[in-house]
Formats: C-alpha cells, structure tokens, sequence
C-alpha cells in the first residue's frame, strides 16, 4: 500500500546559492504534471458521478416526456407519393429502360426532380386543392399558395433505382394526402404535353449553341496550325533555351565590362574636368615626369657639378675661379632641368587625356554594343514566349470547347430521351393517408436528451472543478503549486481506530495507517533530492491548524525510530502546543535559552529512548526579530553537535512573520498542505514567500485527505487493514520450528528500527 507517488512522478526543487539574491529553480521530473491529464477527468468523473447521472436522467425524461407531449398535441404526419420516370422507348432505341447507364439516368433523375417544382406544375396542382383546410389557411394568412407549396412539397430521388419521391408534411393528415397527390397528378401532365413541344424547342436550341462551339473550334485548330507552322512548337521551346543560354553568357560578358567601363570612366573624368595645373599635381603625372630619360639624365648631371663644385670648394676655396665656373654650370643645369620638366609634363599630360579618352571611347562602344545584343535578344525571347502563350491559350480554349460540346451533346441526348419517352413521368403508387405521426420520434428525442444530458452533467462538473480552487487531491500539488509531494495523511474520519488525538498517535497508535503514512513520509524525505544535509527541518504551512505539530511530532518518531537522535522544536510563540501534549516538560523552553535564561539542556525533555522536546516558553516581546537572531543560528549550531536531527514546529506563514524569519536558517523547509481547505493560491504565495528568501522546500504533506468511494485510497486503506490483520494473526499462532534451508518472509513494518 503506497500513499506517495513514484519516484518519477515527484518534481523535484533545485536550491540556488542564498547569496546569489535570486529565487530557487523549480523544474519538473514529469512535465506532464502541470496540465490536466486523463487520470484528473476520472476523478471528476468518480467525485461528480451522481450530478452526472442525475443530469442525464432528467434531460432523458424532459426530451421523453417533451415528445410524448408534442405528439399529444401537434403531431406531424407525412404523406409520401411515388413517380417512376421512363427513359425511353424500348421499339426505338431497341431495348429497355432499365438498359440506360447509371450517368444518364441520375441525369434524368436530376432533371425531373427539379422540373416538378416548377411553377406551372404548382399552379396546375394549388387549383385542384382549393377545398382543403392547407389552402384555406395559406389564403388566410396572405400568402403565396405557390410560393407556399414549393417551400413545403419535398423532392428526392430514391437511391439506385429510377424512382422519385413526392412528399409533404403536415398535421392535416387528409390535406397533406391530397395535395401530393394532385402534385404528382399535375407532374404527370404537364411532363406529358411538354414531351412534343418544349424539349424539340430545347434541342433545337441546344444544337445552335452546339454549332457556334463547332465554329469556335474551327477557328481556334487553324490558329494552332498557323503557330506550329511559323516555328511556334517544339522549335520554339528549343529557340527559347538558346535564346535564354545566349541571355546569360551575354550578361556574365557584361559584368566585366561594366566594372572595366566604370574604372575607365572613372579616370578619364578625372583627367578631362581638371586643368594642367591639377593634372600635373598628380601623383602619376608626377612619376611619369621624373621618369623621363632626359629629366633623369639632368639630375645625374646636376649631382655630379654638386659634387665636383663641393670637392672644388673643398681644395682651392670658395673664392677661386675653378669654383665660380662649376656654380655657373651647375646653376644652367638647373635651369635646363626645370624647363625639360615643364615641357616632359606638357607632353605627358596631352599623352594621357589623348589615351585615357581613346580607352573611355572604345569601353564605352564595347558597352553600348553589348547591351544592344542583350536588348535584341531578350525581344526575340519575350517574342517566342508570348507565341508559346498564345498556342497554350489556344489549346485550352480547344479543351473547353470539346468540354462544353460534350455536355451540349449529352443534354440533346437526355431531352430526346425524354421527347420519344411513351410518357415521361408516371405515378408508382399513390399517397395514402398516414395512420402514425413521423415526428416527434423518440428514435430521435431520447438520444438527443441522452447527449444534452451528458453534455451539461460534464459541463457542469468540469466548471464546479475549475472553479473550486482548493487542494484535494495529490495531483493539486505537482499541476497547481509545482511542488513534490512527499507524502499524504489520512483524515481521522477515514481511520477505522478511535484515534484521540492525531499529534500523538505515534505514541498511542503506532500500529495504523496514519503512522504508516508518517513512515513513508519519512522515507520520501530522507532520500530526496541531492545528499545535501538535512540537519534542521522547518516544518511550515500556510494557515492555523493545517497541521503542522502533527507532521513535526509524528515524523520526528518515525525518524528517531530508524536510529537517529531526534530533538523537536517548539518554535511557535504565539500558540505553542508541546507544552500542553507533554505537561511533564520543565518550565521555560525555547524564548528562555534565546534570551540568556539557561542552558538549552535543561529544557528539553525525552519523549522516547532517542526522541527529545523542546517546548516553546513563555512568550517573549519581539518574537520575530528573536527567532531571526544570532543567537538563534548559534543554538541551532550547538543543538547539530547533540542531535542527528532538528525538528522544528513554526507558526502559519501568511499570518506570522516568524517562519518567514526563521527560515532562513534551517537547511531546508516542510511545507504542510492541508487537503479541503487550502487553495493552491494561498500555497502558492506561501512557496513564493520562502522561495525569494533563497529557501530550500524539501517537498508539501498533504495532511486530511479524505477517501472517496471506489477511489484508490480506499482501497489503499482496505488492503492495508487486511494485511495487517493478518500478519497479527501469524505473530498470535504458535511459532513453527525453522528447519535449515526453509524460506523466511520478512513483512514491511518489522524493519522500522533500522538506520533509514
């Protein structure tokens, strides 16, 4: 008997660094959790069954009792005539209507179903109905007797055969028959005299239209002719791939010369908008001229008098006659120098506006061509595509035209069916007045009640569901407040002992579910999540009485029993509770050690051989500010070095701010869900509250869930009964000898005394 869910089934919590200011990371072990799944409709189902049964009995009834009361009071009746319609002539076409194929006759059909509502019949037919009560009511009212009885008269083909039916409803059973009865009447004569006159009129006009197509043709065979001829074709879809090949080689042909032209352009603009002076300021004209063979050759010169005047200088003087006729010289070489390069420059700046011209005149020719045979050649291609077009358009209007004559043909074919038909319409079998009414049906009223009736009893239980949003069920904790859950508790009325009060029954009922519960609790926590410590557990709910010193008191046994040395915590000031279950605790308690009045040893008291109390003492001033002190995390320190675990009973979250303060310092917290009377929203402010701080929510305990009939905690329970029952059977009988290599069953329950 299992009152947790699977492993896979808990989500488990990852807590984030307290120093990292941001709240803990929830993620899902099983996604699917968070949204309503096929096991939520089936406890609605079970919770709701009677609202359900309940809605679909009574819209059975109403739709049961609406129908036998319709019937009772305006029954509808329908009176059905039968028109059977002759293809053909057997001695002409040569053999029997039934010979005709399926198209043609669903034609037929087709055809003279509509032509039965045609005004003239429903004229021929409202004067031969003057005298029934249908017709003296349409007068009353004003109205169309025509219009009226091609609203009201039905026309249907019945399926493969060649028969139609007429038919009329109503609560005038003699009106009704009469009146499909001279409509069937007036069909079959005016079919009769139409057969000679209106369909030779049709086919005669059918064949002109037919004609004028047959000329359409004609025209539009020659124009296909004629482009085929002129190349239009299979050649054309070849001239248009060469043309199209033709198009691109003649553009990857441009993109190199537009790139060339623009580079062309480019230089002979700078050269033709700017004067000499400009031109010879550049950095290539000023190349091209030091470049030159004359004006290199006067430089050389112009260094060596530079040096001979200077070796000159050197050895006879700057006053001597030798070094006054090498300044002369090297002062003429200059002045040579400086007008070959003013003349070197003139030529070299007319060389290149002459060739830079000649290059931009050739590239743009070079363009101009190219683009001319890309232009020619995309007007030959567009040319070919619009004859392809046109041949296309052609062809199909050819294909329409072969369509239209078909069906042209086919008419001719069904009016002259009709034309040399003995008769084409003849009555089957007369309406006769009907003796039962065909509506209201119950065939359709108690289905239809049976479907609103489940329609509403599910609507009605899915919104009562929705909109109620308390935590009922185990599956409230993972889809609505995203938390693990780590176990569930029992309500005491579920209990089949007299449990006094539930806070104790670890020490007065030890052998019940509700232990039992506690055990798997106890099981859930201490292997869940990451091996992180769990030395203080903060044992927190929402709101007064969800059940808080129950969980603290009853796991904390549960815990001491696997072998740990457990201490329980009364930390609430406001309305503490260990004092009152054990009076033999000493006076003063958990606000006297904070506030420096004795040692912790002294106020604690041993509940079982491994499982202490401490009660909470008098209530102090600022209790608060107290619980969230230093000294508080020192206590709490020194209380890890005595005991394995620290247990610790809190005030409700969302009305004292104590748990809040307290929090902070435990490893990690318990949060108590009670089952009916929390709503995810308040659990939820209480999960957000803690998360924020940083804290770390080992899992929620769902406390007092209630067993529904026919639900799986009800049969949790029965088999836990029955299997304990019978294992105190086994312990009460005498004990049987264990002979060497016999099987020996060891039964849940007996091994609680281990180190878990």
């Amino acid at each position: 008997m299992s009152l947790v869910p699977k492993r896979e089934e808990v989500p488990h919590i990852v807590r984030r660094n307290r120093d990292s200011g941001h709240s803990p990371m929830m993620r899902t072990a099983n996604t699917g959790g968070a949204g309503f799944t096929g096991k939520d409709f089936l406890r609605i189902l079970r919770k709701r069954k009677w609202m359900i049964i309940i809605s679909l009995l009574v819209f059975t009834i109403a739709a049961g009792a609406t129908a036998y009361i319709w019937l009772q009071v305006a029954p509808r009746y329908t009176a059905v005539v039968r028109l059977e319609v002759h293809p053909e002539k057997a001695t002409i076409v040569g053999k029997s209507a039934m010979g005709v194929n399926k198209d043609t006759m669903e034609r037929l059909l087709s055809s003279q179903a509509q032509f039965i509502l045609v005004a003239e019949v429903l004229e021929t037919a409202a004067k031969n109905i003057r005298t029934t009560s249908w017709y003296e009511q349409v007068k009353q009212r004003d109205e169309d007797v025509v219009s009226q009885l091609k609203d009201n008269i039905s026309v249907s083909v019945v399926p493969t055969t060649k028969y139609l039916q007429v038919s009329m409803s109503g609560t005038d059973k003699k009106s009704i028959t009469r009146i499909v009865n001279e409509v069937a009447r007036a069909a079959v004569k005016i079919s009769d005299e139409s057969a000679n006159r209106g369909y030779q009129k049709t086919i005669d006009e059918l064949g002109q239209q037919l004609k004028k197509i047959d000329e359409e043709q004609e025209n539009e065979i020659i124009r296909v002719e004629n482009l085929e001829r002129g190349g239009v074709g299979g050649q054309a879809i070849e001239a248009i791939e060469t043309l199209r090949t033709r198009q691109q080689r003649l553009e990857q042909q441009m993109i190199p010369i537009r790139e060339q032209w623009t580079q062309v352009a480019k230089s002979w603009e700078a050269v033709n908008g700017a004067t000499d002076k400009q031109i010879g300021e550049m950095v290539e004209t000023r190349q091209a001229v030091e470049a030159d063979v004359d004006v290199q050759g006067l430089e050389a010169r112009i260094n060596d008098l530079e040096m001979n005047l200077e070796n000159t200088k050197a050895a006879l003087g700057s006053e001597n006659k030798s070094v006054k006729q090498w300044q002369v010289a090297l002062d003429t070489a200059k002045a040579k120098l400086e007008k070959t390069r003013n003349e070197v420059q003139v030529k070299i700046i007319a060389d290149m506006r002459a060739i830079r011209e000649l290059s931009y005149e050739h590239i743009e020719n070079q363009r101009n061509t190219l683009n001319r045979q890309i232009q020619e050649n995309d007007a030959k291609l567009k040319r070919y595509l619009s004859q392809l077009t046109k041949l296309d358009q052609a062809k199909r209007r050819i294909t329409e035209g072969n369509r239209k004559k078909a069906q042209f043909e086919a008419k001719i074919m069904d009016l002259g069916l009709l034309r040399n038909s003995e008769q084409p319409l003849t009555i089957s079998s007369n309406a006769r007045e009907p003796k039962l009414p065909t509506f209201p049906s119950y065939k359709i009223f108690i289905p239809l009640g049976v479907f609103l009736g489940l329609v509403v009893g599910l609507g009605l239980a899915l919104l009562l569901e929705f909109m109620d949003s308390s935590i009922r069920a185990p599956s409230d904790i993972s889809r609505r407040i995203d938390l693990p859950l780590l176990g569930m508790v029992p309500h005491i009325d579920d209990v089949d002992e007299e449990i006094g009060d539930l806070r104790t029954a670890f020490l007065h009922h030890p052998d019940t579910i509700i232990c039992e519960a506690f055990r798997q609790i106890r099981t859930t926590l201490m292997f869940h999540g990451p091996d992180a410590p769990k030395r203080s557990i903060l044992i927190a709910s929402a709101m007064p009485e969800d059940g808080r010193t129950t969980v603290a008191l009853n796991l904390a046994s549960h815990i001491s029993s696997g072998g740990g040395k457990i201490l329980v915590l009364d930390a609430n000031f406001r309305q503490p509770a260990i004092h009152g279950l054990f009076p033999e605790c000493p006076p003063g308690g958990l606000s006297s050690v904070l506030l420096g009045e004795g040692n912790w040893k002294d106020y604690i008291h041993p509940v079982s051989p491994r499982m202490y109390v401490m009660p909470s003492g008098p209530a102090p001033q600022h209790p608060t500010e107290l619980l969230g002190s230093r000294k508080m995390s020192e206590l709490l320190e020194e209380l890890y070095e005595e005991f394995d675990q620290v247990i610790i009973d809190s005030a409700p979250c969302l009305v004292i701010s104590d748990t809040v303060s307290l929090s902070t310092l435990v490893d990690g917290v318990v949060l108590v869900v009670l089952a009916g009377e929390n709503t995810h929203g308040v659990v939820q402010r209480t999960r957000d509250m803690l998360s924020r701080l940083g804290v770390h929510i080992y899992g929620a305990v769902l406390n007092g869930v209630r067993v529904t009939a026919g639900g799986y905690l009800r049969k949790n329970y029965d088999t836990f009964y029955e299997y304990r029952d019978s294992k105190q059977a086994r312990a009460t009988a005498p004990a049987a000898a264990v002979e060497p290599g016999d099987d020996v069953e060891i039964l849940d329950g007996d091994v609680d005394n281990q180190n878990i």
